[in-house]
């Protein structure tokens, strides 16, 4: 929307207001009109948090019939981060009478409203999987909060009944997905959990990412990816390009979901019904599908596996479904560990080079940069690799940053509110490795409220550095990553343009040296890793 925004509203203070003074205020606006919905502090549950998002659901559904052009800004999750719903009237003495009937949901205690909006707020959450909703995401973050905070529940409750007839209607709640309240806009039913979707076989999964994976730009390249697992060794997929730790447990929960929704739970049979009748509608030719597999063994046995060039997406499909996996559940491998693959696959090496391609040179001059253009390599890799809905630079090196030289904000998919992420730089030019105590994780973290955190260095990444990442990580709750020398050289391989603008003709000379078709290979990859953990 073109428009600026020239009135915000406080839900807090619409009491104050008779119909006729917000029928004023309204007829007045020249731009976009604002809502503000407070957060409610620090939640006690994550059911708590659900129903914060519930209320915000109520809210700007019973709006958006009295408005165009309605949106919801970004959510971040946070426990005291306001929701913000941005509109424009078509109906203002309406939106003004709905927005005072509205008010009691919006006060800053916890009580519910009374008499026939307590009534419209009950029935709204009883008849919801059945609503084509204008803010799915937000039914979405409503609906995994409450698949979220089963577990305590379930725990803690006397009531086990409840959950027994909770779980016969969706039995996928056992394995903490939820049905994504945009099935009933696509036409279709897919799943989400807080790892991975669970997609009907047949539909076009990169439509479906372009929607609502999260991607700011285009949708990544995905390609044919391998699987190899390895005696002593997580197992890994890997294309020509990248290669990540194969997501093994995460695969089996959503596998075993899919197999009990569709094979296994006493609802079973309706379930596959009503999935093969919503697919039959979008035109896909249900015979092509090898769904009805005779045993567990044969449904569960992998199929296909499509990874994308940066290693952010990964997709698995077996003969009952394909299942979407994002950076948050994707690892990649530590440098430290890649000498296990290297000696376990050495016999091979000769015969996998000579069918996967010959090696290139991909090593870049550190030296020749200093740390202000360093921090705008790190920008640029972040900017490419994230898509970020925001991103700033906190200003030049070695300023008074707070441990914090970039900032960025993912941008939020289904099932999952955008993570604000904190990205430390450091410059060693000499090989060295960089060790824990050079690096400020947890208090950067705390201090900004982070979701994320990642360190971006042009030298190799010491085994105490992994072990605070992981500590932090575990202990806050929050997601991390790394960039060593290895993983940006291998980034910069890939992205030529980004590399030549930084290392200039030099890297251009290092190319024409080899092959023009040159790729890397998987032993490439680990080649490149070895050396530099050496």
């Amino acid at each position: 929307m073109s428009q600026e925004i020239s009135i915000k509203l406080h839900a807090s203070e619409l009491s104050q207001y008779s119909c006729d003074d917000l029928c004023h205020i309204l007829e007045n606006a020249e731009g976009n009109i604002v809502l503000e919905i407070p957060g409610s502090g620090y939640f006690q549950s994550l059911l708590d948090k659900a129903e914060v998002y519930y209320r915000a659901l109520f809210i700007g559904e019973n709006l958006a019939n009295f408005c165009d052009n309605i949106y919801v800004k970004e959510i971040y999750g946070g426990e005291t981060e306001p929701i913000y719903f941005v509109f424009q009237p078509n109906n203002i003495a309406g939106l003004a009478q709905q927005l005072l009937w509205l008010f009691p949901l919006c006060g800053l205690d916890d009580d519910y409203p009374v008499d026939d909006l307590y009534n419209e707020y009950e029935e709204f959450r009883g008849n919801l999987e059945n609503r084509i909703l204008r803010f799915p995401e937000i039914g979405d973050l409503y609906r995994g909060n409450c698949v979220g905070g089963q577990e305590d529940s379930y725990h803690y409750s006397l009531d086990r009944d409840y959950f027994i007839e909770l779980h016969s209607k969706y039995p996928e709640e056992i394995h903490y997905f939820w049905r994504s309240f945009l099935s009933n806009e696509i036409g279709y039913d897919f799943y989400v959990s807080q790892k991975s979707w669970i997609v009907p076989l047949g539909v076009d999964i990169k439509e479906l990412l372009k929607r609502y994976g999260g991607f700011k730009n285009e949708v990544p390249d995905l390609e044919a990816a391998e699987y190899l697992s390895l005696l002593n060794c997580p197992p890994i997929a890997f294309q020509n390009k990248n290669l990540i730790i194969f997501p093994d447990s995460e695969v089996y929960q959503a596998q075993k979901c899919a197999e009990y929704m569709w094979f296994e739970s006493p609802e079973c049979q309706k379930n596959r019904d009503n999935m093969r009748g919503k697919i039959m509608k979008l035109g896909i030719d249900i015979t092509t599908i090898p769904f009805y597999s005779n045993t567990a063994e044969n449904r569960t046995q992998i199929q296909k596996i499509l990874l994308s060039i940066e290693g952010d997406v990964l997709i698995v499909q077996d003969m009952m479904a394909q299942y979407v996996f994002f950076s948050k559940t994707l690892k990649k491998i530590k440098p430290e560990d890649v000498e296990k693959y290297l000696e376990s696959i050495s016999k091979l090496s000769e015969s996998l080079r000579t069918v996967m391609g010959q090696t290139t040179d991909i090593a870049c001059s550190w030296d020749k940069l200093n740390d202000d253009q360093f921090e705008e390599l790190c920008y640029d890799v972040v900017n490419y690799r994230h898509q970020p809905a925001k991103i700033l630079k906190m200003g030049k090196s070695r300023s008074r940053d707070g441990g914090r030289d970039i900032v960025f904000h993912t941008t939020g998919r289904a099932g999952q509110p955008p993570v604000k992420w904190i990205v430390q730089c450091k410059l060693i030019k000499d090989g060295s490795s960089l060790a824990g105590s050079k690096v400020q994780v947890a208090d950067p973290v705390d201090q900004y409220g982070a979701g994320g955190f990642c360190v971006m260095t042009s030298g190799v990444i010491d085994s105490t550095l992994y072990d605070k990442l992981e500590g932090v990580a575990r202990n806050r709750g929050i997601e991390i990553d790394w960039w060593s020398r290895l993983e940006l050289e291998r980034f910069l391989a890939r992205h030529t343009e980004l590399r030549d603008r930084y290392f200039g003709k030099e890297m251009e000379n290092k190319k024409s040296s080899h092959s023009p078709n040159v790729q890397l290979s998987l032993l490439d990859i680990l080649d490149n890793s070895s050396s530099g953990s050496s």
